[in-house]
Order: C-alpha cells, then structure tokens, then sequence
C-alpha cells in the first residue's frame, strides 16, 4: 500500500536526518559524502519496507484505545479510535540500522550517522510523521484476510476523557473498524457523513465521548 509513496516517506526521513546532522560536528560532511541526499534519494528501502511492515502489524495486532456515540437519525452509533503514540512505539521498536545495513550504501550512512544507535534514533525522530502520512493512505482500504481493519478517518488532535469524568485532554488519535471487508465498508459509508462530513457540511459532535476504554 505504502509503495507508492516511499519517495515522500525518504524524504521525510531525509529531512530530519540532515536537520540533526547540521548540529554535530563533521557529521553533515559524512553524510553528503553517501548516497542520501536531502529530496530522500538514497534511503535504503529496506528501511521504508520495514516500516511498512511493523505499521500493518501493528494496526493488526493493536486493539482500540476508546470510543465515542454518535446520533444517526434515530438511531445511535458507536466508533472506536486509537491513539497514534501506541502504534508509534511499536515502530520505533524497529531494527533500522539491521534494515539499512542489507546494502552497502545503507551500511555507509549508518557509519556517517554515527553508528546503530544513533541511526536508531535519527530514523525514530520522523516516525511520528511517518504513522500520520500512512494513517491517511490506508483510510478508507481495508486490509487484512477475513477479520482485518479499515481506518475510518485521518490523525486529528481531540479531547478525550475517562468515562464517568471531566478530564478531557488533547489526545492525537483515529477512528478504525475492524472485521470483514463487508462489514466495515458499511461503517465507513457511515463514519464518512458523521465524522468527516462533506462540502457543504462539516463533521457532527459526538454525544458521549470520547472516552478511553
């Protein structure tokens, strides 16, 4: 699904890589010398692969985090979100100096970057954007054999609370269906007039929620 957009996804690594490198000594000089270059080019695909992969898992193998109630004419429906700092973590759990290092030219900027760790951290310091690029690609497609998922709506920064409490809070999340390719066809028919809304018309306002799990 991500294939397509690997050059945008490059070179938002790519920015951030050279953003931090213009901040140590000697290590923009390093990095020049391989074969990334600020527009992305260069960024071993084994990297954007293995993001790619720990994404999908990560949204087949998360689980919501809250909810909240929506009014549909007379009747109710409910829609579950996740937040985005769970699927982050678990990207950044990643391997990407074992990934960049299956081709020589990946194995040179992880030297020019200063080693594995720091190429860890390079490569974690874009993840956030990365997860918020992908979350809008993958609206609305379904993914998965049989029981998969469907996210419903792109990143937004939206108050949540505990149930039964008053403490909302800015959370950065979105909302998701999981089960059949029927099934959650039907909530994103749904979840595209009540939460996304159209030309004319803006999204509504839950009645209960969000509130977290």
């Amino acid at each position: 699904m991500l294939e397509r957009i690997y050059g945008e996804l490059a070179k938002l690594i790519a920015r951030d890589i050279y953003d931090a490198a213009k901040k140590v000594p000697g290590m923009l000089s390093s990095l020049k010398a391989t074969a990334l270059t600020k527009s992305g080019s260069g960024m071993p695909e084994a990297v954007l692969k293995q993001f790619e992969e720990a994404f999908e898992d990560g949204m087949s193998y998360g689980h919501s985090n809250g909810f909240a109630n929506w009014r549909d004419g007379k009747s109710e429906v409910r829609f579950t979100f996740r937040l985005t700092s769970p699927v982050i973590n678990g990207i950044q759990k990643s391997d990407w100096a074992k990934a960049a290092k299956r081709t020589q030219e990946g194995n040179e900027q992880v030297g020019a970057l200063g080693g594995n760790t720091q190429y860890q951290t390079l490569i974690n310091n874009a993840v956030p954007q990365l997860v918020t690029r992908a979350i809008a690609i993958y609206q609305g497609h379904h993914s998965g054999t049989g029981f998969g998922w469907r996210i419903l709506t792109p990143v937004a920064t939206v108050k949540v609370a505990h149930r039964n409490m008053s403490d909302f809070a800015p959370h950065d999340l979105f909302y998701v269906a999981t089960g059949s390719e029927d099934s959650t066809a039907s909530e994103y028919k749904r979840a595209k007039r009540l939460l996304i809304g159209g030309w004319f018309r803006g999204p509504s306002a839950p009645f209960e929620g969000p509130y977290f799990d």
